[in-house]
């Protein structure tokens, strides 16, 4: 949530009542306890910061307000003021992000409360959320810019006979375009996926994600197609060892510098999809698109969408099925890749 906000009352400085309902409420428990609260670490932090720049708001505005019961600070004027305060420094997407947080908090801490009307504050938040609407695009189509990329790559190696490092970062890009369409994970775990973790069933290959490096501490697997599992062979054996860095680093997703920044590989989508389809595509859009297209092909298996994307609580995947802007996954990507790899195959055996 990058803002510019004038107060923020760090934890260690709440009131002590706000303090020990966050530890009672918050604390480890059991799993199967019904006050468990099923958030990752990341997420308390984001949700504590979210009621850390609320309680900074009222040190700031209405200081005697700190010594009232949590709840009753809560009034619709004092977050119209809340808002307000927040518009000075930050943009409708983050003031969407600090007081939706915030709403978060208030539900899991306060539950036999209404908070019904702070959700539609929420809500008509984010119908603000100022944006430029991106044309849909299918899933299909983003696979198809991978394959595409991967594609040329192969063509131009087989006319010249060697890789020079343009066709190397090609097939690369469209590999990693391809994979995360089919394994549509999160792009920290997708940035720090090892040699190691594919691993060769039949066919095809598995995608293991250990428990430590995703947000709800479970491990994933993620099968990929037969001809995506070829793809990335060949990246493996043929593409990957080209780049100097190879043989110093057993991360999957590497330059001739060491592993992949998140900067460079958002830069990377960006300009591909921006080519490919005539605009840009960012990673963590194809997460939207595996959602949305198992709710709309299949509505009564949407719960499936949680464990795809990694998440705890399904309220953030109806976020994500909601306001996607892209469709699709991998189930219509392998079709995808078997079409277009028989059609080759027909053009070069006349």
């Amino acid at each position: 949530m990058p803002a510019q906000i004038s107060t923020i009352l760090n934890y260690e400085n709440w009131p002590e009542i706000d303090k020990r309902k966050w530890e009672w409420r918050f604390a480890q428990r059991d799993r199967f306890d019904d006050l468990s609260i099923e958030w990752s670490p990341k997420t308390l932090d984001l949700r504590r910061r979210c009621n850390s720049v609320w309680l900074g708001f009222l040190l700031f505005t209405d200081p005697a307000k700190l010594s009232v019961t949590p709840p009753d600070r809560v009034t619709a004027d004092s977050i119209s003021v809340f808002i307000a305060y927040l518009r000075q420094s930050c943009r409708t997407p983050t003031i969407y992000n600090y007081v939706s947080g915030l709403c978060q908090v208030l539900i899991k801490m306060y539950p036999n409360y209404d908070w019904s009307w702070l959700q539609i504050v929420c809500s008509n938040l984010k119908e603000q959320w100022v944006r430029k609407q991106k044309p849909e695009v299918l899933s299909p189509a983003l696979f198809k810019c991978g394959l595409r990329l991967m594609e040329t790559a192969e063509y131009r190696r087989q006319r010249y006979g060697t890789y020079d490092s343009s066709l190397i970062r090609r097939f690369r890009d469209g590999a990693m375009i391809a994979t995360l369409v089919e394994a549509p994970m999160r792009l920290g775990p997708f940035l720090q996926m090892r040699l190691s973790e594919l691993v060769r069933s039949n066919d095809t290959l598995i995608i293991h994600i250990p428990a430590e490096r995703t947000k709800t501490n479970y491990g994933q697997d993620y099968p990929l197609s037969a001809a995506l599992s070829d793809y990335l062979e060949t990246y493996i054996q043929e593409v990957r060892p080209l780049y100097v860095a190879s043989g110093s680093t057993d991360i999957l997703w590497i330059s001739d510098h060491g592993p992949l920044r998140y900067s460079t590989v958002w830069a990377i989508f960006y300009k591909r999809t921006r080519y490919s389809l005539g605009f840009p595509v960012n990673p963590h859009q194809f997460r939207h698109a595996s959602a949305t297209y198992l709710s709309r092909t299949d509505p009564e298996n949407a719960l499936a969408a949680r464990d795809l994307l990694g998440h705890a609580d399904f309220d953030m995947t109806s976020d994500y099925i909601q306001g996607a802007q892209t469709l699709g996954a991998a189930l219509g990507a392998a079709e995808i890749l078997e079409k277009r790899k028989q059609r080759l195959f027909d053009q070069s055996n006349p």
